[in-house]
């Protein structure tokens, strides 16, 4: 049945089955979907009606640089003091490709943007990619 199916048909039948992936996760003051959850069901279907997702970074697109911050916080008698941080942000262009495996030529290609900040350069990049898949998978 998979086989007589075009690439946007199975597109359409994996996120069936994916459908939509609670927010579960706390951290940082924020609730977002696990990765891992989101992968698994996408996966399963990917398996199922035989997509492959590539996805790579666009060479001549990393950037890594340093940015200082400098945000306004309160203590605890309300008075006013500035806290000046500076993280490693890490910025790509990325190309998601959707392949049909009965049909290699059925391909569908996604742009992407990815950025990531933290204190080390290859958590940074972590960071990115990872926050940039969980939202292009979603």
């Amino acid at each position: 049945m998979a086989d007589k199916l075009n690439l946007i048909q199975r597109l359409a039948k994996i996120r069936e089955i994916a459908d939509v992936v609670a927010k579960s996760k706390k951290g940082f003051n924020y609730k977002y979907s696990d990765i891992t959850e989101i992968l698994a069901k996408v996966r399963g279907g990917m398996k199922t009606y035989g997509v492959s997702l590539i996805p790579s970074i666009l060479p001549g697109t990393m950037e890594i640089a340093p940015v200082t911050t400098v945000n306004t916080k309160f203590d605890k008698t309300g008075s006013a003091y500035d806290q000046t941080t500076t993280e490693m942000l890490f910025k790509a262009e990325m190309l998601f490709r959707w392949v049909n495996n009965d049909d290699p030529t059925d391909v569908i290609e996604v742009p992407w943007v990815i950025t990531g900040s933290q204190s080390d350069p290859s958590q940074a990049m972590g960071s990115g990619l990872t926050y940039g898949t969980r939202y292009f998978m979603t």
